[in-house]
């Protein structure tokens, strides 16, 4: 019998950026993961098996809640790589993203797994993909630049506004995460330090405007390896004053084409960049963050690809568990 083994590597972007690099997980990361596994849950069937070797990191109360939601879905909890292996039968693993230190892991253990090129995954997340699908369909925000060097950074900041406040995100961005926040034509040494770190790793950055954002969504798809492309459905995403994420709410079906119809732009570039994906030989889940941003007279935009996510995503998490509890039915 085949069990698949759910492995919540949060830590998915960082292990990409890493690339043939050794990769170590460090505490604060290893925490990430310990606090959001039980958001995978909604993905999983009963009979599966959730790894998690961070369990101890949880308090006891986190740890008794993880615990008793697994006993409630008939999901197996096993902490350790111990656990893993004593488990019976054949083991599928499904990690939250594919990186090369998760195909060494399935390869290793003999674990059976099927994932795109690891090239294809690199593509598909990488910043520099959304950046030259902007440019090249012409929805990017103005003002948004490529950074190769830190004097393209200083002569980007110089040339900004006193009251402008931009971002400078990371090849490899997630959440509110490897990005720097500025405002005018400020760049402290820290922030040349951080950035001259990753550019001297080989990566470039990515620099944006800060959005006066009006509105933010996701819209979820899952490739199948014959790129057949099925999109599941949408849901609202919020995020607080600084970009971070603080959650999705799923859009019921009966309100979805209308919802489909307000974010027009948005759903047609979105597929159109889903299909390209699958043309390169991408399969596995796709999530999508769109943003409705107003700028200077008052026009509302859209930016279609503000986020591609090769991996599975909070959103999808709170579709899937909306979806298996009946919330989004007629």
């Amino acid at each position: 019998m085949m069990r698949r083994l759910f492995r919540p590597n949060f830590e998915f972007e960082h292990q990409l950026a890493a690339g043939n690099s050794p990769w170590q997980l460090p505490k604060k990361l290893a925490q990430v993961n310990a606090r959001w596994a039980h958001r995978v849950i909604p993905l999983m069937s009963p009979e599966d098996y959730l790894w998690l070797p961070e369990i101890d990191l949880l308090d006891d109360e986190s740890r008794r809640r993880l615990t008793s939601e697994c006993a409630l879905r008939r999901i197996i909890l096993l902490p350790t790589i111990d656990d893993v292996e004593s488990a019976s039968g054949e083991i599928e693993l499904i990690p939250w993203g594919w990186s090369q230190a998760m195909t060494q892991l399935a390869t290793k253990n003999g674990w059976t797994f099927s994932a795109p090129l690891l090239e294809t995954v690199e593509w598909i997340n990488s910043r520099g993909t959304s950046f030259q699908f902007e440019e090249k369909w012409n929805i990017a925000p103005a003002g948004c630049r490529v950074i190769h060097s830190l004097t393209d950074l200083k002569e980007i900041v110089t040339a900004q506004d006193e009251t402008a406040n931009w971002l400078v995100k990371a090849e490899f961005s997630m959440s509110s995460r490897e990005r720097l926040m500025g405002r005018g034509r400020t760049l402290t040494g820290n922030d040349q330090n951080w950035a001259e770190h990753r550019l001297n790793n080989g990566q470039a950055l990515y620099f944006e405007p800060w959005l006066d954002r009006v509105a933010e969504m996701s819209i979820h798809f899952q490739i199948d390896t014959n790129r057949s492309v099925n999109r599941l459905g949408c849901t609202h995403l919020h995020t607080d004053a600084h970009g971070r994420y603080l959650g999705n709410v799923a859009v019921a079906k009966n309100e979805e084409a209308e919802f489909i119809r307000q974010w027009q732009v948005s759903c047609e570039q979105t597929s159109a960049f889903v299909e390209e994906a699958a043309s390169r030989g991408y399969f596995g889940p796709l999530s999508i963050d769109a943003m409705r941003y107003r700028i200077s007279n008052g026009t509302l935009l859209e930016r279609p690809l503000q986020d591609i996510n090769g991996r599975f995503t909070m959103g999808r998490c709170e579709l899937e568990r909306a979806l298996s509890t009946g919330e989004l039915t007629d």
